[in-house]
C-alpha cells in the first residue's frame, strides 16, 4: 500500500524537494539544446536538427515529469516513474550529444554537458531510493548489494561514454586470437550474470517496501 506524503519521514519529504529541484535543473538544461537544434547555429556550421530537438524535448518532458512527481500528494507509482525519467535523461544526453557532434566538425566537445545530464540522472535515482526505502536498513543493504554487482556493467558503460574503451580492449588485444575469444566470452558471461543478479537485488529492495506496507495494512485490518 502506497503512502501519502504526510505519512513519509522528514528525510523522504526532503528527498521529494530534491526531486523537484533536479527536475527543474534538467528542464532548464534543455533550453540551449532546443534553441540550437530547432534554429541551427551558424558558429558551429549547423542548420536545424529536428531529430536532436526531439531528444531535447524528451528530456524536457522528463524534467517536467520529475517536478510533477515531486509535488504529488501520493507516492503511488513514484519509483517506476522516476526510473523512466532517468532513462529518458540518459538517452537524451548520450544520443543527442553524439548526433549533434556528428553533424559538423565545428561542434565542440560536449562531454561536460553529457556529464551534467548523467549527474542529474544519478541524483534522481538516489533520491528515488531515499523516497521509497526511507530508513529501512534491510532494504538499503539489499540495494547496496545489487549496486555493487552492477559496478562492472556501469564501468564498461562509463568507458564507452568517455571513449576510453581502449583501457579494456588494449590489454586483451595483445593476447592470442583464441585466448582473446575465450577472455571476451568469459567477460560477457561474468558481466551478464552479475548484471542479472544485481538487477534482481535492486528490484528486491523496492519489493520489500511493498511487502512491509501490505503487512502493515493487514495488521491494521485485524
Amino acid at each position: 500500500m502506497e503512502r501519502s506524503v504526510t505519512q513519509l519521514q522528514p528525510i523522504q519529504r526532503l528527498a521529494l524537494v530534491g526531486v523537484v529541484v533536479l527536475g527543474a535543473l534538467t528542464a532548464l538544461s534543455t533550453l540551449p539544446g532546443l534553441w540550437i537544434s530547432a534554429l541551427g547555429y551558424e558558429k558551429w556550421g549547423i542548420g536545424p536538427q529536428f531529430l536532436i530537438a526531439g531528444f531535447e524535448a524528451m528530456t524536457l518532458a522528463g524534467g517536467v515529469t520529475a517536478i510533477l512527481l515531486g509535488l504529488r500528494k501520493e507516492t503511488q507509482g513514484f519509483g517506476i516513474a522516476l526510473l523512466c525519467v532517468a532513462g529518458a535523461i540518459f538517452v537524451g544526453a548520450v544520443l543527442g550529444a553524439k548526433m549533434l557532434q556528428s553533424t559538423s566538425d565545428q561542434v565542440p566537445p560536449l562531454m561536460n554537458f553529457v556529464k551534467l545530464r548523467l549527474a542529474l540522472m544519478l541524483g534522481l535515482l538516489a533520491l528515488t531510493g531515499v523516497v521509497k526505502l526511507g530508513t529501512r536498513p534491510d532494504c538499503w543493504r539489499t540495494l547496496v548489494v545489487g549496486g555493487a554487482l552492477l559496478i562492472p556493467l556501469a564501468s564498461i558503460a562509463g568507458l564507452v561514454v568517455l571513449r576510453k574503451t581502449g583501457l579494456l580492449t588494449g590489454p586483451i588485444g595483445n593476447l592470442g586470437e583464441i585466448v582473446q575469444m575465450v577472455v571476451w566470452l568469459a567477460l560477457a558471461i561474468v558481466v551478464g550474470i552479475l548484471t542479472i543478479a544485481g538487477g534482481h537485488f535492486v528490484i528486491r529492495a523496492f519489493e520489500m517496501t511493498r511487502e512491509a506496507g501490505a503487512k502493515a495494512g493487514d495488521a491494521k485490518a485485524e
